[in-house]
């Protein structure tokens, strides 16, 4: 029995472990990775326990099937636990666990305590699998009462020495064969059809019925963020901050996208389909507010996108419209840590239908969003992020911000930052932070925003709805077997009913899955990228020495940021690759393709597609300085270009604020450059970290070294430059503005020369 407890507590420990709570403890120590290491050391000690007690003693003729359903679930365990951070509430992952663990073992006690573990941890998992975002908190007490259940539970007790109270057989013979089948087989069929029915009812998206696409921009209360703040090439007027090529994105897609500063009245209103609120800064009237409601009521689409602590008086703006969504702005700021990219958790909903959130949606730091029911959180962050409280003695002009440190009362993880709801025939979404949608961040959300904008455009479904009354009728009915049918069945049969219900849930769970994913796809097709226009591929695959603030906040002035930038000035639109190798069917759908200070050497097969869809017409574009030139130069090699080993310049000291001594390239500007479409307009050019570039037809010189040069290759285009820094944001377009105006018409000119747009 002390062999049976302790070994009962490890799991109770590796499976608390899969709900991020030990990232409350090491938080502070800033060191997640100890978390997976102690995970992986727990699961294992299971596996050798397991194996010393379980496997040697299985019948050596039946081992072989057991091995091939085991050991992915076994090394599946593993890998996640060495490779996925533990902030998420991964019940699943120690539902497979067990599952695995009882494909080894014969009868014995620990066999019967993991098939409790399984009957038990099923709604957790259910949970988990389904993306309700619960707080961990509530999951984990959840898991250990399960667990408790699990290993306190009076039916079939487990005997101490290992022996089971009687057999299936035994309990056949008492029964005549209608009776064992009613008793043994029909609990498990209506529960297995349960499962789906109820896993379907929850997993199929409500397909609504699809409107107009008629999009009203509210101007009249604010412009903070609105969308007059333009991304062209008029940059006086142009703003990372603004939407205009938001509007610029919608319009791509077919819908209408107007703005307006009237005021929301019900006859303005009804004209629209969906209704945006940005950053509003100045307060909405009773009766608009009342309008906005009946409007969402009768079938319209609600976007309301607000900001931390309430800045420019947004929370006081948009909470009183909020009030009857049952979502309000909370007087914090959500301190988000980028590098943790598995800190992000989202709902099952067609907004994040195929969307990678850490990777796929560019998150800023926002306020937290109080939610309630109807109204559900759509998108979480975990125990990477802490909840700063604002301050009203910072004042307005510091935005009320906090101190920016975890203190006392701050809460640490489970901040909701995006909720969405349905209200009437109508839906809304609610987000805590203005990044989402901004020119500086919509080359990220690509995607999303399409799917968040397409489920706001369709009108929900009326409760007559045929499908509706038949999953709801259904899943009622189902609850309903299963709380009658499957007690007495447990308490009649015992243990063997638990076993096949147990193991029945998996494939139920994936039968459901599966008709979901199907229907889902018909009801929200995925978005068509071809109807962008002229694409550009950033390739951020081959782990580049420079890459955006997105992906590296703490190194903004030397990031790309105003490389990509500049190419939606122009009307290009871009796009980042961050994982796998390129490929000549990925490559035709973009007209360029930007490689900068690749780490990672690109393969044969990388450069031959590379070559050929250049021959086709594509445009590429390669900064790199003195450093690993040869990585650049096999890519290179098709274009009979390369770049020098040795850089022009040099590196000199200066001492920073605090009288520390730092490097800086030695910088150079040059006049010596041809007349040639990408130099029109230039009066010099400027170079950081210059290294001479053989081959092509040079541009540009410093001294009379050639460091930049072009090339047509067939019916493409090549442009290298030798200076990893060329379109840093220090350089070119900052936070404080326009740095170097030639550069930033060099790099339009560039762009557009790629891609064909001038000549």
């Amino acid at each position: 029995m002390q062999q049976q407890f302790i070994l009962g507590l490890i799991i109770l420990l590796s499976l608390i472990t899969t709900t991020g709570l030990p990232w409350q403890i090491c938080h502070k120590i800033g060191q997640p990775y100890l978390v997976n290491l102690f995970m992986a050391v727990v699961i294992i000690l299971i596996h050798l326990w397991v194996g010393r007690g379980g496997i040697f003693f299985v019948d050596k003729s039946r081992l072989w099937k057991r091995m091939i359903p085991v050991c992915g679930l076994l090394i599946w365990s593993i890998i996640c636990s060495i490779f996925i951070h533990p902030h998420g509430f991964r019940i699943e992952d120690g539902w497979f666990f067990a599952v695995g663990l009882c494909f080894l073992l014969d009868q014995s006690p620990l066999k019967q305590l993991l098939q409790r573990t399984i009957i038990t941890m099923s709604p957790l998992s259910i949970i988990s699998i389904y993306g309700w975002l619960c707080p961990s908190s509530v999951l984990t007490a959840m898991l250990v009462i399960a667990f408790a259940i699990t290993f306190f539970s009076p039916l079939s007790p487990i005997p101490i020495n290992g022996a089971s109270k009687g057999t299936e057989k035994d309990g056949e013979g008492k029964y005549s064969c209608l009776c064992v089948f009613v008793v043994k087989y029909l609990p498990i069929v209506v529960s297995f059809a349960a499962v789906i029915i109820i896993s379907l009812h929850f997993l199929i998206f409500d397909p609504g019925v699809k409107k107009q696409g008629r999009i009203l921009f509210d101007i009249g209360h604010g412009d903070t963020s609105g969308p007059q703040w333009g991304y062209n090439t008029d940059i006086d007027k142009s703003a990372d901050a603004g939407h205009g090529r938001l509007l610029d994105f919608l319009k791509a897609y077919g819908y209408r996208a107007l703005t307006s500063a009237k005021p929301l009245t019900h006859d303005v209103l009804k004209k629209y389909d969906i209704l945006l609120l940005v950053m509003s800064s100045h307060a909405y009237t009773r009766q608009e507010i009342n309008n906005i409601k009946k409007f969402v009521r009768d079938g319209g689409g609600l976007m309301v996108i607000g900001d931390h602590t309430n800045v420019d008086d947004v929370m006081a703006s948009l909470n009183p419209v909020l009030e009857g969504f049952n979502v309000g702005l909370k007087f914090d700021i959500v301190r988000v840590d980028k590098s943790i990219k598995a800190n992000i958790f989202t709902a099952h909903c067609p907004m994040f239908q195929g969307v990678n959130p850490a990777r796929e949606v560019a998150i800023g730091n926002g306020a937290s969003l109080s939610v309630s029911l109807p109204a559900i959180p759509i998108l979480n962050v975990g125990y990477g992020a802490f909840s700063d409280i604002g301050d009203l003695k910072t004042g307005p002009d510091q935005a009320y911000l906090g101190n920016g440190i975890l203190d006392k009362g701050e809460k640490v993880g489970d901040h909701i930052i995006a909720a969405s709801s349905k209200y009437g025939k109508g839906r809304l979404i609610v987000f805590g932070d203005s990044s989402y949608f901004q020119n500086l961040a919509l080359y990220r959300n690509y995607k999303f925003c399409y799917q968040c904008f397409d489920w706001l455009n369709r009108m929900n479904l009326s409760h007559r709805d045929a499908w509706f009354i038949f999953s709801t009728f259904f899943t009622g009915f189902s609850i309903f077997a299963i709380l009658l049918l499957l007690p007495v069945a447990m308490i009649i049969y015992g243990q063997g009913i638990q076993r096949r219900i147990g193991y029945g849930i998996i494939p139920a769970i994936i039968i459901a899955q599966c008709i979901a994913f199907v229907v889902n796809n018909q009801s929200y097709p995925a978005l068509d990228h071809k109807k962008l226009g002229q694409r550009v591929l950033f390739d951020f695959s081959h782990y580049p020495q420079h890459r955006t603030y997105w992906e590296d906040s703490d190194n903004y002035p030397t990031s790309l940021d105003s490389l990509v930038h500049q190419t939606l000035r122009v009307g290009l639109h871009p796009s980042l690759k961050y994982k796998g190798r390129l490929s000549a069917q990925e490559l035709k759908g973009y007209d360029a393709l930007v490689v900068s200070s690749p780490n990672l050497p690109y393969t044969r097969q990388e450069v031959q597609d590379i070559q050929q869809w250049v021959s086709h017409g594509g445009g590429l574009l390669v900064l790199e300085g003195a450093r690993k030139e040869t990585i650049i130069n096999d890519l290179l090699k098709p274009f009979k270009i390369q770049l020098e080993d040795k850089p022009l310049g040099t590196y000199y000291c200066q001492k920073d604020t605090d009288g520390n001594d730092f490097k800086i390239p030695m910088s150079f500007t040059t006049q010596r450059f041809i007349k040639h479409p990408i130099t029109q307009g230039i009066d010099s050019i400027w170079f950081m970290t210059p290294v001479v570039v053989k081959g092509g037809i040079p541009i540009a010189h410093v001294y009379d070294y050639p460091t930049m040069a072009y090339k047509k290759y067939d019916a493409g285009r090549v442009v290298v430059v030798g200076d990893n820094l060329f379109f840093a944001n220090y350089i070119s377009e900052g936070e404080k503005g326009i740095v170097d105006y030639d550069k930033v018409y060099l790099n339009w000119n560039v762009m557009r020369w790629l891609t064909g747009i001038s000549s």
